[in-house]
């Protein structure tokens, strides 16, 4: 029994360390998008069985990083327009959850949101990209900490994850106007209203899919057959 347990407790160590290499390298597009993965290829690289890859590559499946095609096999998710459209509208609606719960907190409880956001002021100010999108996942992480539903948390991590492919590779247009649509949402959050964090993050929201939509069409498309 107890060789039984340990059996699984190895896999389950193995498939989330074959689970971490491959999701980074696809976020950090060592692994590109549209390129095929073999399971014997990623068993000989890792030293690992082909169980805890599999499970790997079923896991980034559900998360929507990979994709199994019949005849092919694995391969690496290509977000379309569309998807990318979809994360947005489903964003907007569970952000608003997530922008009231955390708007209601108390003060005291918000301190990290705002020395986050002092910093990115001053990365923003120094024209600091690197800093200041790193910054932002710092301050949406934080955000995140103070929201109690536990669902929209998972649902907005899994699909800021999708969308952080796109973000690593094509910064804002306009960042000083980033940092200002973000100065308003966070004051809303330090000062407790919800209104107007739900209101101004929605819109914020729909202008960097507005944005993001732009960067594809003229952009992208003329350059390369994948999005991210």
């Amino acid at each position: 029994m107890k060789n039984t347990e340990n059996l699984e407790k190895n896999n389950q160590t193995l498939e989330s360390k074959a689970y971490l290499h491959i999701k980074e390298q696809i976020m950090s597009y060592k692994l590109k998008p549209g390129e095929i993965l073999s399971e014997i290829e990623l068993t000989r690289r890792l030293s690992m069985s082909r169980t805890p890859i599999h499970q790997a590559l079923l896991h980034l499946q559900r998360e929507g990083f990979v994709e199994y095609l019949q005849g092919l096999g694995w391969r690496v998710y290509s977000l379309s327009l569309k998807d990318i459209m979809e994360i947005f509208d489903v964003k907007i609606v569970v952000e608003r959850i997530i922008m009231n719960e955390v708007a209601l907190r108390e003060a005291s409880s918000k301190d990290q949101i705002r020395k986050c956001i002092e910093k990115m002021r001053n990365a923003a100010k120094k024209r600091d990209l690197d800093e200041w999108i790193k910054l932002d996942h710092e301050l949406h992480d934080q955000i995140l900490v103070l929201a109690s539903n536990s669902r929209a948390i998972s649902i907005i991590n899994q699909l800021n994850e999708q969308l952080y492919r796109f973000h690593s590779r094509y910064p804002p247009l306009d960042l000083a106007q980033r940092q200002h649509d973000h100065d308003i949402i966070v004051d809303c959050i330090l000062n407790g209203d919800a209104e107007g964090a739900k209101k101004n993050n929605s819109e914020s929201l729909i202008k960097l899919r507005d944005e993001m939509e732009y960067v594809l069409h003229k952009i992208i498309f003329p350059l390369t057959d994948y999005i991210v």
